[in-house]
């Protein structure tokens, strides 16, 4: 299997960016409303197409890259059919749920920056320059990043406190040791050097 950056740089004719999409929709919107308003256009899907791609700064565009824009952008439209036509998520609470939804309600700028660690000048060229779903992988690597993190932090408290998780190995589950710091300072405070808070008087 390739990886992403050899994919990029020898198997697409063009990085398919997020301004390029974004350009591709507005060229569409705009012959879309001129033509409510009574115009009558003859514009082919293909002349979009083509606009969008010198619009971006594509000197040369060949039928290849016309044609390869075309199936990415259907892939983007199936993408985000999909995404309509799920149930919307449940306002129950668990662990990490709005951090979850957070994600899944990124824009297409939102994820260049988060990408990005904020940095603008680094999600412009994200948003630019990188294929889009380059620049999602990337996305998707630091949510499963921060999911790790999150998850570390917890198990630090958990074990930390004495806990497990059910039907782990060793001592009978739920055996949590609860110390109450005014009689027994000593055993408590210890407890919290075993989750990385050091020495606390």
């Amino acid at each position: 299997m390739f990886t992403k950056f050899y994919h990029d740089r020898f198997l697409r004719p063009i990085p398919v960016t997020f301004m390029m999409i974004e350009r591709t929709a507005a060229l569409i919107k705009e012959a879309q409303d001129r033509e409510a308003n009574g115009e009558e256009l003859d514009i082919q899907y293909q002349d979009v197409l083509l606009r969008a791609l010198t619009d971006v700064g594509i000197d040369s565009p060949t039928p290849e890259m016309v044609e390869y824009l075309a199936i990415r952008v259907e892939g983007v439209r199936e993408e985000i059919s999909v995404a309509d036509s799920l149930e919307p998520p449940s306002n129950a609470k668990s662990f990490a749920t709005d951090f979850m939804k957070w994600t899944a309600a990124l824009t297409s700028e939102e994820i260049c920056l988060y990408a990005a660690d904020y940095d603008l000048a680094t999600a412009r060229t994200y948003y630019e320059m990188e294929d889009r779903d380059t620049v999602l992988y990337l996305c998707k690597k630091k949510v499963e990043e921060r999911w790790q993190q999150v998850i570390i932090s917890f198990e630090s408290c958990l074990f930390g406190f004495g806990g497990k998780y059910k039907g782990s190995e060793g001592d009978s589950d739920g055996n949590t040791q609860v110390f109450d710091l005014k009689k027994n300072p000593e055993a408590g405070t210890a407890m919290f050097g075993n989750i990385g808070l050091g020495t606390v008087n």
